[in-house]
C-alpha cells in the first residue's frame, strides 16, 4: 500500500490488481494490469505508479493506474520484490532467483523512467547457499538498504557500490525502511 498524499493512495493486490481511491480509502477503485502475475512491489510518484511481479515483469502506468503498460520484461527467474522509484526517472529493482540453479540476488538502476536497466549488484549462489534479497529502499538518489534473508546491503553512491552490513539476530530479514541517510 502507497499513498502518494492524504487523499490518493493505491494497493497491489494479487492477480494484476490495483485499488486506488481519491478520498483517503472510504472507497476504491480497482484496475488491473493485465498479468494474473502476482505483484510483488508498487512504487507511487503523484500519477506515475510501477509494480514489480514475479518472473520478472515490471508495469507502469502514467494516468494513476486507469492503463498499464509492460516496461520491463526480463528474461531472467527473477521475482522483483521491489521496484522504488525516487522521480519519474530515476528507480531500482530488488529480486533474487528462486527455483533455479543457482539462485541469486539482483540489482538494476534505470535514469530513464525505466526504459533501460543496468545492473549495479548481482550474486549467483549455488543451492547449498540459501538467501534471497527480499527489499530494498532509497532515502534520496545517492543512499539506499537492500534486506537480504541474513545481512543487509547499502549503498553510498546511489548502488555503484555495495556495502554488505551484518545485523546481529536478525534472521530471515524481509524488509527495511529509512526515514533519512
Amino acid at each position: 500500500m502507497k499513498f502518494v498524499d492524504s487523499l490518493h493512495g493505491y494497493i497491489a493486490a494479487s492477480g494484476g490488481i490495483i485499488l486506488s481511491t481519491t478520498d483517503a480509502g472510504a472507497s476504491w477503485i480497482e484496475t488491473k494490469t493485465g498479468d494474473n502475475r502476482l505483484i510483488r512491489s508498487l512504487s507511487a510518484l503523484k500519477r506515475f505508479l510501477w509494480v514489480s511481479t514475479d518472473f520478472g515483469k515490471v508495469y507502469w502506468s502514467q494516468d494513476t493506474g486507469k492503463t498499464w503498460n509492460l516496461k520491463f520484461n526480463s528474461d531472467t527467474p527473477y521475482d522483483f520484490h521491489t521496484v522504488q522509484f525516487i522521480d519519474s526517472l530515476r528507480g531500482w529493482l530488488f529480486g533474487s532467483a528462486f527455483g533455479s540453479s543457482p539462485s541469486g540476488e539482483i540489482i538494476l538502476y534505470t535514469s530513464d523512467g525505466g526504459e533501460t536497466w543496468k545492473e549495479q549488484y548481482k550474486t549467483i549462489e549455488p543451492p547449498s547457499t540459501p538467501g534471497h534479497l527480499y527489499q530494498g529502499y532509497f532515502v534520496d538518489s545517492l543512499h539506499g538498504w537492500a534486506a537480504h534473508q541474513y545481512y543487509m546491503l547499502h549503498t553510498f553512491n546511489g548502488g555503484k557500490d555495495w556495502i554488505g552490513q551484518s545485523v546481529p539476530y536478525a534472521p530471515d530479514l524481509n524488509s527495511v525502511f529509512f526515514i533519512d541517510s
